[in-house]
């Protein structure tokens, strides 16, 4: 071989060793640092950091772990199995929210349908991986195993850490405002539904879920919020209040007039966020006196294979800086037919 012969050669191979390093550096990003690599969110670690004073808060949609999801993590011997491939994206939330569709008990008996839930307690699994801190629990499917189940529920979430809302021991727990503190300030829940008829309510001395009456709940926002109100005396007040709501109508893709009335006359009385639950598919999303509106979010975790919207939902964080949610991002989340959540892809919020 000639000697040009022999540099050309010794350039074409160096150029091939590049292209292959190349493709194993870009393809393969599982070979990365683990603090960079992406879950299938694509959005890596490193990109989800936040500045110390910013506050993100992580809603998700209903979460069933009952009925098949429930028999596909005891199946599997995973009981954080419906989580595991999108856990990364909640990791670094300050706060992550989500509605429990139903009790979590090995007590009870069904007092419900054939519709009735009732997750394994094991299965709290799941809402640890998702870094849940905050469980709303005022839902239709709350009393479905009486009593005994509800206040199980309530019992082991917080021995794990999470915050009920919505639903507890009696009228006073279950329509308490429940508060996180982050960067010392105060993000307030309250949780309600208006699908139960008044008698299942928590009482005095009874349990149950919250008690909606849009007046008193208009009321109860206004003294979470108002600086002169007396309940700023009993440290029952929130920098930031969020209203949690299970309303609306099955698989309807709109709010009704209804739930616009409502949320609107929430944020009119101080509330800074409403975030809804319920129809299993995903509502509008609303800017309204410069606050959101999120009607429903849909399915995040849940069984109901039927249809295509009944199998995704809607992801939120809520960004708050210098005291108010100043930015809101909007993720749709996949769940297949295993019923795990396959991935979040962004969602454009252009109106």
């Amino acid at each position: 071989m000639t000697r040009r012969g022999i540099i050309t050669a010794v350039i074409a191979g160096g150029a091939l060793l590049l292209g292959a390093l190349f493709f194993i550096f870009i393809l393969d990003k599982d070979t990365r640092y683990p603090a960079e690599k992406e879950d299938s969110t694509g959005v890596s670690d490193i990109a989800r950091m936040t500045d110390a004073q910013r506050i993100r808060i992580v809603f998700t949609g209903d979460v069933m772990l009952s009925r098949t999801v429930g028999a596909k993590m005891e199946q599997k011997s995973d009981f954080g199995y419906p989580a595991r491939k999108i856990a990364g994206f909640f990791k670094d939330a300050d706060i992550v929210v989500v509605n429990f569709e139903g009790p979590m008990s090995d007590r009870g008996t069904n007092v419900g349908s054939k519709y009735s839930f009732r997750a394994d307690p094991r299965a709290v699994e799941t809402l640890k991986l998702l870094n849940v801190s905050v469980a709303s629990l005022a839902n239709n499917h709350m009393w479905d195993y009486g009593r005994d189940a509800l206040m199980d529920t309530a019992s082991i979430l917080e021995a794990n850490g999470i915050l009920p809302v919505g639903a507890g021991k009696d009228y006073a727990a279950a329509n308490a405002l429940k508060v996180r503190e982050v960067n010392g300030i105060k993000i307030g829940f309250l949780s309600y539904t208006d699908l139960y008829p008044a008698n299942l309510s928590a009482g005095p001395d009874s349990p149950g879920v919250s008690s909606f009456d849009l007046e008193r709940a208009v009321a109860e926002t206004k003294a979470r919020k108002d600086p002169l109100s007396s309940a700023v005396a009993t440290g029952e007040k929130a920098d930031i209040l969020v209203v949690l709501f299970h309303w609306g109508e099955e698989y309807q893709p709109h709010p009704t007039q209804e739930q616009k009335n409502i949320a609107h006359s929430l944020i009119d009385a101080g509330a800074d966020m409403v975030v809804g639950h319920h129809p299993h598919v995903a509502q509008d999303i609303e800017e309204y006196n410069g606050k959101w509106i999120f009607y429903s979010l849909g399915n995040f975790i849940f069984d109901q294979y039927f249809s295509t919207s009944t199998m995704q939902g809607l992801v939120v964080e809520a960004f708050i800086e210098e005291g108010r949610v100043k930015e809101v991002k909007v993720w749709e989340s996949f769940l297949n037919r295993e019923y795990e959540v396959e991935r979040l892809t962004p969602k454009d919020l252009t109106f």
